[in-house]
């Protein structure tokens, strides 16, 4: 398959992918909170990370969304420790549901699987 017509299909993929994890995502939102949901959900917020770097990046290699995925959650994960989330949540509506509110290391177990979502997806998306 030729470099374009590649690259113009794992952009088809990557934008459902973002779609399908925003409204799941976001759908998570009305459901009760349990340790099972709050888990899918940051599976869900690494994975959306991912296939937007993918969705930027269609010819990286696989490893490169899922590495930024993770990254860019653990980070922002590590924020929680801090006071920041909770001034800027204050500040800017809705801004809770990207930074969140707790540190929960378990979330990083989660973050990881949603690394390895977007890296299976981007292999198989070539």
């Amino acid at each position: 398959m030729p470099r374009a017509r590649a690259a113009r299909r794992t952009r088809l993929i990557a934008g459902g992918a973002v779609i399908g994890c925003l409204a799941a995502g976001l759908s998570l939102q009305l459901v009760d909170r349990s340790p099972a949901i709050d888990l899918l959900g940051s599976v869900l917020y690494a994975a959306l990370i991912g296939f937007a770097v993918l969705l930027v990046a269609p010819v990286a290699p696989p490893w490169v969304p899922a590495a930024v995925a993770f990254a860019a959650a653990a980070v922002i994960e590590g924020l929680q420790l801090t006071p920041l989330p909770a001034a800027i949540s204050a500040v800017v509506p809705g801004a809770h549901l990207v930074l969140g509110s707790a540190f929960d290391p378990w979330d990083l177990a989660a973050y990881a699987v949603g690394a390895l979502v977007v890296w299976v997806v981007a292999h198989f998306a070539r």
